[in-house]
């Protein structure tokens, strides 16, 4: 690997996009060097514990940012303009100018803390889910025990959770199917008609 002209040349490549150092990278250019990168790693042996393949949701452990950042960035839900943080950019160009020998160092050393990071965030959802589920009911019983439509808000007042979180849970409401429950035409109000057993 050689710098010329503050451009990295490398003889086998990770990526066709190739970070300059104190520049941005846009969220496109940032999209395809982790798709690069997966397929390089892949490629040379690197898996998670369990044997699989690295993922491409690995990169967040190691460029940082949050998971939820790098999958939004990944899944083309940020706008097509705009550009990684410099913080991000930099650590993207650092690791970019590791030797292949030193960036797969690098990945292995970042596998468990990828792996612990998933399974944290997966308890927290299963969590998350359960106390949704649980909220759905004390919110149809609350709509059901008002005879008429009761506004998100207030369940969310009642409930002591955001509005947000009140709309999930009043969706919830509406799926189960020992609720017979409807919205309002403005989709900010829920009547509980009935119970079925």
């Amino acid at each position: 690997m050689e710098l010329n002209s503050g451009h990295l040349k490398v003889d086998i490549m990770r990526s066709t996009i190739i970070p300059t150092y104190n520049e941005a990278i846009s969220f496109e250019d940032y999209a395809t060097l982790m798709h690069d990168w997966t397929k390089w790693a892949n490629q040379h042996g690197c898996k998670l514990s369990t044997g699989e393949n690295i993922p491409i949701t690995f990169w967040f452990v190691m460029v940082g940012g949050t998971r939820q950042l790098h999958q939004s960035i990944l899944s083309n839900k940020r706008a097509n303009s705009g550009s990684v943080t410099a913080n991000i950019a930099k650590v993207v160009y650092y690791l970019s100018v590791l030797s292949d020998d030193q960036f797969l160092a690098e990945i292995h050393k970042h596998v468990g803390y990828f792996e612990a990071k998933v399974n944290d965030e997966n308890k927290l959802n299963i969590e998350r889910q359960r106390l949704t589920h649980q909220l759905s009911h004390q919110a149809a019983k609350i709509a059901y025990d008002a005879g008429g439509f009761v506004k998100m808000s207030d369940i969310a007042k009642k409930l002591d959770i955001t509005e947000s979180r009140a709309k999930t849970v009043i969706n919830n409401v509406l799926k189960f199917a020992q609720y017979d429950a409807i919205l309002d035409a403005s989709k900010t109000k829920l009547k509980v008609k009935g119970i079925r057993s």
